[in-house]
């Protein structure tokens, strides 16, 4: 049976809903330097890259850490807070549409700007990684979201032709 469809997800706020989690954690390290920022002002970096986001912000407020310990600062705390967790929260539907998807024969994959260990631990969390055909991360590509390199090197791991 030759498969002719496929579906590729995203992670964050579409399987999972880890945005308030990662927000909290951008807000801790942020008032940690001194920089107190609500939540309102950091949605317009939900989605991008940690290295345009970080960039953004240490510029904007003359953050002196290197934007490479940023970027690393966030990670260590994300795997930190997301590893403690005994749930990770997920989008109300998810396990019953994937089910559905599944027993339709629809290949599956996740897109996901998150690095490759969060990307891992969450869908092991969620205990829904064995849907999936492939995974490709934000590391796999060299641009990043809003850029299509990740959606097209996805439906490349599935053998996909967008179209």
């Amino acid at each position: 049976m030759k498969i002719s469809r496929a579906v590729i997800f995203d992670m964050d706020g579409v399987l999972a809903d880890t945005e308030p989690i990662y927000m909290g954690i951008t807000r801790a390290l942020l008032s940690e330097m001194g920089v107190p920022l609500p939540s309102h002002q950091l949605f317009s970096y939900v989605g991008i890259p940690a290295r345009q986001m970080w960039s953004e912000l240490r510029s904007r407020f003359q953050i002196q850490q290197p934007l490479s310990e940023l970027i690393r600062l966030e990670k260590d705390r994300q795997l930190q807070v997301l590893g403690a967790l005994n749930q990770i929260p997920e989008i109300p539907g998810v396990w019953p549409l994937l089910e559905e998807l599944d027993q339709m024969g629809t290949l599956m994959a996740v897109a996901s700007s998150s690095s490759r260990e969060i990307l891992e631990l969450i869908l092991s969390k969620l205990a829904i990684r064995h849907f999936f055909t492939a995974t490709v991360s934000g590391k796999d590509v060299s641009q990043g979201k809003p850029a299509p390199d990740i959606f097209l090197k996805t439906a490349a791991a599935l053998g996909m032709v967008p179209g």
